[in-house]
């Protein structure tokens, strides 16, 4: 009850002004008539005074009495709050469908999680007063309530396919154009939507996410369509993210490096992509392995390789997906028997979009029988906002020795730091 009276304070002061005033009425000199009449009228008078009825009616004789204090008070916040009623419907109904002149302002597509970290990058990189349009089609988006409080922001609810939607954003005199979702084709039909409206002279930047590897292959680094006068930068966040969590935490160190068994449980976007990187590692042998637990029945091997560029490493052994729930214990029963009597280094990353589940998995395999996976290095990705939380439940539950071989993989933080990478550390655009 009490966080609905938060949320809608306006409307719960305006209910208490109005009982306030009916009553203090009731009790005044200034509604004379009795009965049913008094009750009618003390109300008509109540709603009078938030359209400045008050000069008709005429005011309390003085304060001295409680239901005449009341009324002053009533008097005057009526009134206010009718305006701040008014100049909310006029900024929110009236104004924000204007469209605002803008120029060499940011243009992001897209207000997901990536569209979320790039809003922050632009207003960290930029003055304090450039503006950001931003294009989302999800009229119920989580971010928009806290971003379009700013006043350098303009939000616009409506597809960055539509060429009527791209004119709105003004993305002719942008300065820079971002595109976030996670649909390359809408991402792509977008790019190519926007190449009718651009003159020769206007030059933004544009930077397009693209997250199949094949296409992203294609299309990487800067190029200059023959129809497209302006250059584009292809990229994938989720790539940076997690070839630098390859190289940093599951390349060999020396050259007499044990073999290594890679699990990933999760064959998300992340886990693909993770999976794309651990093969981009040259010195990965045919003694290297890789085993896969996903529940996306539509994965074998020979749909991973298809969808692999060509220049990955071909000797690794890859095992055929277990298509199955990671919570079934048979799952672990399986994978400890495949690395039972094998002398390898083990990873095991959880790649799931779930912090909890990952981080349970973990503690049961530290905690319990002894086995390969028990031994095992294991990654947990975890979203940033929950990783010291994260941490202590694992000071809580497991000893310092069983914490050793757990590492907490600060997802938000990495893809934030990859997004900054590819847009704003960009060199030549």
């Amino acid at each position: 009850m009490l966080r609905m009276v938060i949320r809608f304070w306006k409307h719960t002061l305006v209910l208490l002004t109005l009982l306030c005033a009916f009553l203090s009425f009731l009790h005044s000199a200034l509604v004379p008539s009795a009965g049913l009449m008094k009750i009618l009228q003390a109300f008509y008078f109540s709603l009078a005074l938030f359209i400045l009825g008050a000069l008709d009616i005429g005011f309390p004789a003085n304060a001295s009495s409680l239901p005449n204090l009341l009324l002053w008070i009533c008097y005057f916040l009526a009134p206010l709050l009718t305006a701040s009623f008014l100049y909310s419907f006029v900024q929110e109904r009236l104004l924000k469908k204007l469209s605002p002149h803008y120029r060499n302002h940011t243009v992001i597509c897209g207000m997901g999680r990536s569209g979320k970290l790039v809003f922050e990058l632009a207003k960290a990189h930029h003055p304090k007063k450039h503006k950001i349009v931003i294009v989302e089609i999800n009229p119920n988006n989580p971010h928009s309530a806290e971003i379009e409080k700013d006043p350098t922001v303009w939000w616009i609810r409506g597809n960055f396919t539509d060429e009527a939607v791209l004119k709105k954003a003004r993305v002719c005199q942008a300065q820079e154009i971002i595109i976030t979702t996670n649909s390359d084709f809408a991402n792509l039909k977008a790019l190519f939507t926007m190449k009718a409206l651009f003159a020769p002279q206007q030059q933004p930047r544009i930077f397009c996410h693209i997250g199949d590897p094949k296409l992203l292959s294609t299309f990487k680094n800067t190029i200059l369509d023959k129809d497209l006068s302006n250059p584009v930068r292809f990229f994938n966040a989720y790539d940076v993210v997690t070839r630098r969590l390859a190289q940093r935490w599951l390349q060999k160190p020396g050259e007499n490096q044990r073999p290594c068994t890679f699990i990933l449980v999760g064959l998300g976007r992340f886990g693909r992509l993770l999976l794309h990187n651990i093969l981009a590692d040259a010195t990965l042998s045919q003694e290297d392995e890789i085993a896969i637990v996903t529940l996306n029945p539509n994965y074998d091997v020979a749909r991973l390789k298809h969808d692999w560029p060509a220049d990955l490493n071909p000797q690794v052994k890859i095992d055929e997906p277990l298509i199955e729930n990671a919570r079934n214990p048979a799952v672990w029963t399986q994978l400890n028997r495949q690395q039972n009597g094998k002398n390898k280094k083990i990873f095991l990353i959880l790649c799931r979009d779930d912090d909890i589940a990952n981080l349970e998995t973990a503690i049961s395999i530290k905690t319990g029988p002894s086995s390969p996976l028990q031994r095992s290095t294991i990654i947990c990705r975890i979203y940033s906002k929950t990783v010291k939380a994260m941490s202590d439940i694992l000071e809580n539950q497991i000893t310092r020795n069983e914490q050793r071989d757990i590492l907490l993989f600060p997802f938000q933080d990495e893809l934030k730091e990859a997004l900054r990478e590819e847009i704003y550390n960009t060199k030549g655009l």
